[in-house]
């Protein structure tokens, strides 16, 4: 099993990482049964293949939980802007091996729009969120042009 970029792990096999901080990567062996303490989601199944980011997003965050935030991945000095307001570049860490970088945003409920300052280049966005014994994760929303015609 491997995990990238935006996801904090923690795993009851020996001699496995015990987390796995923004921008890290780790593969994870077992011969058996993998477990984690808690309510967890893998992230990584919602991400949308690079060629398939968009330049705008518009999500709603639900109300009632606990922590909300937008994990956002582009390409590497992408600006981002949130609702109008350019989102800090400190808040975005290179993700291991590649021209991307993530961020961890907080959002409160409601509305966002998320684009990129970037006319040319798309973005990532999975909306995130936790309580005491429950979380949600779902894209922000992905392009469906074909990346991978075929020719015959």
């Amino acid at each position: 099993m491997r995990f990238w970029g935006n996801a904090v792990v923690a795993s009851r096999m020996p001699g496995q990482s015990v987390s796995l901080n923004r921008g890290e990567t780790t593969e994870l062996y077992t011969s058996g049964p993998w477990e984690t303490p808690g309510d967890f989601y893998i992230s990584a199944k919602y991400m949308s293949p690079v060629e398939q980011f968009l330049r705008r997003h518009v999500v709603l965050v639900p109300m009632l939980w606990e922590c909300n935030y937008l994990a956002i991945t582009c390409s590497a000095n992408t600006g981002v802007l949130l609702d109008g307001e350019l989102v800090d570049d400190a808040l975005f860490v290179d993700v291991a091996k590649s021209d991307y970088q993530v961020a961890r945003v907080p959002v409160q409920d409601g509305v966002h729009t998320i684009m990129s300052a970037e006319s040319k280049r798309g973005i990532n966005v999975l909306v995130v969120g936790n309580d005491s014994y429950s979380s949600y994760a779902y894209p922000g929303g992905m392009g469906l042009e074909a990346i991978n015609i075929i020719l015959e």
